[in-house]
């Protein structure tokens, strides 16, 4: 079965140095590989249904989404953005 997406990212608004974190709920049979995304920039070492972005810079800043995939199929979470105040 492919992966199917039950809760959606959500936009994220931190202060500068603080912790953001995004999340993404899945279900999929077998087990998914979770891509995360930065203006469409993999992040590598980075599968877990949750990414943690730690000491926020504007570096850190822009549009995450992530692309969740098995032996099945795939499918690409809405593109959110993350905003540094």
């Amino acid at each position: 079965m492919s992966p199917v997406i039950l809760s959606q990212l959500q936009a994220v608004n931190v202060k500068k140095g603080e912790t953001a974190e995004f999340r993404i709920g899945v279900f999929t049979v077998p087990g998914a590989d979770i891509q995360w995304f930065r203006v469409s920039k993999p992040f590598k070492g980075k599968n877990r249904s949750v990414l943690t972005v730690q000491d926020a810079r504007k570096k850190t800043a822009g549009d995450y989404t992530a692309l969740v995939q098995n032996s099945a199929g795939k499918v690409m979470s809405r593109e959110v953005r993350f905003v540094i105040e």
